[in-house]
């Protein structure tokens, strides 16, 4: 029963901490650094695929959920009342600084989005799930917070191509890859 999930513990094992720990961490080492170039959006299909979609909705409340530094809430913003939300406090604070309707959330442990009363109607998590430990809650979250008839985009990654595949299956790593994805 997925509601089961909501009596467990949550984050209470120690190697749950340790990779929320680690995960802090790497947030925090990504930083700007990271952040990848505006032009970069229309030189990536799935942004442009997930902004066509967007934009063939009715215009109403939008959130992105992870949504960084906010290029597809700045892109958006034309066509629908965007929120976000993100794990990196700098991402926060930088959308923040840009106008932006962005509240940090832990999707882990969250309940309920940091936006009250508010349903949406279009909600977007793009690489994201594959970072969680519980990517369920935050699904479960999104209902809850998802008006009747609305729109959900969900997108995950492509984590291990057929090259990655061969080097794993032969015991190496791909320096890219880390806990938990």
């Amino acid at each position: 029963n997925p509601d089961q999930s909501n009596d467990r513990p949550r984050l209470k094992s120690a190697s749950d901490r340790n990779a929320m720990a680690y995960l802090e961490k790497i947030y925090a080492e990504m930083g700007v650094k990271n952040d990848p170039p505006p032009e970069y959006f229309e030189s990536d299909s799935r942004y442009m695929s997930i902004e066509r979609a967007l934009r063939c909705l009715p215009r109403g409340k939008f959130c992105d959920l992870g949504c960084g530094r906010g290029l597809v809430l700045r892109r958006l913003q034309d066509h629908h009342t965007c929120y976000g939300t993100d794990f990196d406090p700098g991402a926060v604070e930088y959308c923040r600084s840009q106008g932006l309707t962005v509240d940090r959330i832990d999707l882990n442990e969250a309940d309920e989005l940091p936006f009250p009363g508010v349903t949406f109607d279009a909600v977007l998590i793009s690489e994201v799930l594959e970072h969680l430990l519980e990517p369920r809650r935050a699904l479960q979250v999104v209902k809850r917070h998802l008006k009747p008839g609305g729109t959900l985009i969900v997108t995950i990654p492509n984590a291990v191509p057929l090259m990655v595949r061969f080097k794993v299956l032969f015991g190496r790593t791909a320096p890219w890859l880390h806990y938990p994805s």
